[in-house]
């Protein structure tokens, strides 16, 4: 009897044991609940790390023309000359030397560089010569590193449907675009206009090509701002805008012939420094402001311009200041207001062929 009490208790034990080993339903839904609940926190970093990656490979994508169009106007920019030369003012009765140039650098406000294109494109232009071999004949001219163009920079707010291919049957869209102007060598004009003339003062050695429309291409859409300031360096001009207090630069001859005074200092003398500001749209900021202008060209631009920016340089860094910080800080609080993304590209280019000298 004793032993069979004995083993009863064993049983029971070893049940008890079999028993407590084992998970109830109550701790298996609590369990199942706290894995559930864990995966969907993981889900959810998982979701929005991925979201986020999209959002700024998106965005690297959408600047990245821009990026390399402003790292080649840049770099031409640069190579900018003028080939400048002293000679007699007078062949018949000199009286002293001056510089000469039949090459020309302009930059500045529309307005002031082409009439023509004030309208429709905003900010400002750059157009000058410099030695980057561009040429259409290749075969005849390929290989000539040297040879002497026209290139400019301006800023165009246009449709593509004259520019896209004939099978696309999509809706035309308008954009702002960073135009180039880009003259090959073997048709070269300026020498035209600026040869045996000393004191052409014209426009027309760019302005021609402009109307004719034959040289100029898109670099890159949604450019929503072009700045261009002409400056001294920082030991000689610490505030940056005595050179050009309205932006406005031309190497053109402001008098001819010349006074028994010295030149003015940009008369054949190309800027030693140019800052180089473009303001840019990724494409879905670029379709939302087509949307809310109706398309139009017109009201696009006065939707990012409703006044005047960039006509006075102003204080660089003091955005409390009228001058370019004021005018920048203007119209990006506009792309804000209308929530459209935006990034800013700026840059101080040094001019190689610069030989800067106040006479």
């Amino acid at each position: 009897m004793d032993s069979e009490d004995s083993g009863s208790m064993l049983e029971v034990q070893a049940s008890k044991l079999k028993v407590r080993n084992a998970f109830s339903l109550v701790e298996i839904l609590v369990s199942m609940s706290v894995l559930v609940l864990i995966l969907f926190v993981l889900l959810s970093i998982i979701n929005s790390t991925q979201r986020i990656w999209k959002q700024t490979s998106t965005l690297i994508d959408a600047f990245r023309a821009a990026r390399v169009g402003f790292e080649s106007m840049t770099r031409r920019i640069s190579q900018a000359t003028l080939n400048t030369y002293w000679d007699y003012d007078s062949a018949t009765a000199p009286k002293l030397y001056v510089r000469r140039s039949e090459l020309r650098f302009i930059s500045g406000n529309l307005p002031d560089v082409a009439t023509a294109l004030a309208s429709s494109c905003p900010t400002h232009a750059i157009f000058f010569q410099a030695p980057l071999g561009f040429v259409s004949d290749t075969a005849t001219y390929g290989g000539m590193e040297n040879l002497l163009n026209t290139f400019g920079y301006y800023i165009a707010v246009t449709s593509d449907s004259t520019t896209r291919p004939p099978f696309l049957t999509i809706p035309a869209h308008t954009r702002f675009r960073l135009m180039q102007l880009s003259e090959p060598s073997e048709n070269l004009t300026l020498y035209a206009y600026t040869s045996g003339s000393a004191g052409y003062k014209g426009t027309q050695w760019f302005s021609t090509l402009l109307s004719s429309g034959s040289y100029s291409h898109i670099v890159a859409d949604n450019v929503v701002a072009l700045v261009f300031l002409p400056k001294k360096s920082a030991q000689e001009d610490p505030g940056g805008t005595s050179l050009a207090p309205a932006y406005s630069y031309t190497t053109a001859p402001s008098v001819w012939p010349p006074a028994a005074t010295p030149q003015t200092p940009s008369e054949n003398q190309l800027p030693p420094l140019v800052q180089v500001t473009m303001v840019v749209l990724d494409e879905s900021s670029a379709a939302r402001l087509e949307t809310i202008s109706g398309g139009d060209a017109a009201t696009m631009v006065t939707k990012l311009y409703p006044q005047t920016l960039f006509q006075s340089a102003g204080s660089l860094t003091d955005s409390t200041q009228a001058g370019y910080a004021q005018d920048l800080k203007t119209l990006t609080n506009t792309l804000q207001s209308l929530r459209l993304n935006y990034r800013v590209f700026s840059s101080e280019v040094s001019i190689r062929g610069a030989k800067w000298s106040k006479y």
